[in-house]
């Protein structure tokens, strides 16, 4: 997945969402905005799909 999308704050600030742990965007997508939560949730169903989790 291509997101051009950076944390905006966070211990992730200024990563993009493809640079950030799987248990991470999992959290962000069930608990913050409505713009950060979908690019969240996109990126770890992406992973979920082609089985490409991974943590720090």
């Amino acid at each position: 997945m291509e997101a051009k999308i950076r944390m905006p704050y966070g211990a992730f600030k200024g990563k993009e969402i493809h640079e950030i742990p799987s248990s991470y965007l999992k959290w962000l997508a069930e608990n913050v905005g409505e713009f950060l939560a979908v690019a969240a949730d996109e990126e770890w169903q992406w992973r979920e799909k082609m089985n490409e989790h991974w943590e720090e």
